[in-house]
């Protein structure tokens, strides 16, 4: 059925291979915390921009299509990839190993937020 709402994605991308295409950076390959307190697993900008380099690399090499029947970009590339591919190919499938969120992934320790951003993941995310 196509049924649905605006910001859910009933098709995923979470099972879309691109690893063996691409290097993963070593600083993905293992958790490097544990991080109990969500509220202290704010991301950094250099973390961020680190994710985005991956996400431009991987996209440039490798030909991804949306799969979503309803909000399909076609061809995902840097300047239409959203938060929703994002969290598929990149977050979801470098924490699957470890099972863990992304900040306790990439971080050592706690990292307390300055500021709360919130946002559609629909959205492009550069």
């Amino acid at each position: 059925s196509k049924r649905g709402s605006i910001g859910v994605r009933p098709v995923s991308l979470r099972d879309f291979v691109w690893m063996d295409q691409v290097k993963v950076p070593d600083r993905y390959l293992s958790r490097k915390g544990h991080i109990p307190d969500t509220h202290r697993r704010a991301i950094t900008l250099q973390q961020l921009n680190e994710l985005g380099n991956l996400v431009q690399q991987v996209l440039g090499a490798v030909h991804i299509i949306d799969p979503n029947p309803l909000y399909s970009v076609g061809k995902i590339t840097w300047s239409n990839v959203s938060l929703y591919h994002i969290n598929d190919l990149f977050v979801m499938q470098l924490t699957k190993t470890d099972q863990c969120s992304f900040v306790d992934l990439i971080a050592a320790e706690a990292q307390d937020p300055r500021w709360f951003i919130s946002h559609w993941w629909g959205t492009p995310f550069f």
